[in-house]
């Protein structure tokens, strides 16, 4: 393999990736919810969002941070569909994620351009490159699905999933995290599955 694209994924905890990630959110957007990731990005972090028609299609990715470090392309039909908006905000903060995290090999990458993406992808060391993935998507959902915020909109719905089990004491427990995730979702502005998800990795259930 080519120097240029071998890399060793850092080794970070989840514990670390959260602390990260609240540090960065506590930076551009304390208390803050949902988390503006698109204002941060271009007001506060001073990049570039650039739609990019059929970039889904093309490569399989709805969003790439560019080896400058100054851009993030995206999907252009995702971007500007309010059917896509909580999946392309998650796109947005997977990218800060590696900003934040992989900085210096996103920069050893140097994917400049889309196409040079494209025909660098499939050489890239695949191991290192999935867990550096993992990590980012650690980051994105930490970032816009804050865990104290997480606690406490649980908490509220303790009562109503008491009265649930008492009705319906056949109710198993992945129908009622995605019962709660469909409720709570929309006060991050992500879609129900990563608020399940961020129940489970946080280990949130049952409510305490």
């Amino acid at each position: 393999m080519d120097n240029h694209l071998s890399f060793t994924a850092p080794k970070l905890t989840k514990s670390e990736i959260g602390e990260q990630a609240d540090m960065f959110r506590d930076k551009y957007c304390k208390d803050i919810l949902p988390v503006p990731i698109s204002d941060i990005i271009e007001f506060k972090l001073g990049m570039n969002i650039e739609p990019v028609k059929e970039l889904a299609s093309r490569g399989d990715i709805e969003a790439l941070l560019l080896g400058t470090l100054d851009t993030i392309v995206v999907d252009n039909d995702q971007f500007l569909d309010e059917r896509f908006q909580n999946r392309m905000r998650f796109s947005l903060a997977h990218e800060i994620g590696h900003f934040v995290l992989h900085k210096e090999i996103i920069k050893k990458l140097k994917p400049a351009s889309l196409q040079k993406w494209f025909d660098m992808i499939d050489v890239i060391n695949n191991g290192e490159y999935i867990i550096i993935e993992q990590q980012a998507y650690e980051f994105a959902g930490r970032l816009l699905v804050p865990r104290l915020d997480l606690i406490d909109e649980l908490k509220g719905k303790k009562e109503i999933v008491n009265k649930l089990l008492h009705d319906h004491p056949e109710i198993n427990e992945s129908t009622l995290i995605e019962y709660l995730s469909n409720n709570i979702c929309k006060k991050f502005g992500v879609s129900n599955q990563v608020i399940s998800k961020r129940i489970k990795v946080e280990k949130l259930w049952p409510i305490e």
